[in-house]
């Protein structure tokens, strides 16, 4: 199996070389060739205690939708006495800002 690694020559004039699949594994070592074997052995010994298995993870939007409402949305699209429903709604909430109306105390002008 092939793995890409990071090699970063240091300052002290040493290397550093990381596997970019397991970045908490970090060797160095005096040449790159020298840095190069030991992130491979590190690999190998990684190998020979894991595994590398593959699983499912829902997207956050397969698990809650968007818009809570959403899913309630069309509903009741079929429903024959939708228009009727509608109307006796609307008639209701006139009737109570025209109750209100009614009981709002008169402004005092003076």
């Amino acid at each position: 199996m092939r793995y890409e690694i990071v090699v970063t020559k240091q300052v002290n004039n040493g290397y550093t070389a990381r596997p970019v699949l397991f970045p908490e594994v970090v060797v160095t070592g005096a040449d790159e060739q020298e840095t190069l074997e030991r992130v491979r052995a590190a690999i190998v010994d990684l190998q020979s205690t894991s595994r590398i298995v593959a699983i499912d993870v829902p997207l956050k939007s397969e698990t809650t939708p968007v818009d809570p409402w959403l899913e309630f949305a069309g509903m009741w699209a079929d429903e024959a006495n939708w228009e009727t429903f509608q109307e006796e709604v609307a008639a209701y909430r006139h009737s109570i800002d025209e109750q209100e109306h009614l009981e709002e105390p008169l402004a005092d002008n003076g």
